[in-house]
């Protein structure tokens, strides 16, 4: 299940990267918007 972690932290670095709306990522993963904060 590991991977499915490293999935999303690459999604989530890309997103950021990006300069797309974080908003969306956090509506889908509020426990990754808990760890940013």
């Amino acid at each position: 299940m590991s991977w499915i972690r490293e999935l999303l932290h690459q999604a989530v670095l890309q997103v950021i990267h990006d300069g797309r709306s974080i908003s969306d990522l956090e509506a889908s993963t509020p426990m990754l918007a808990t760890r940013r904060l």
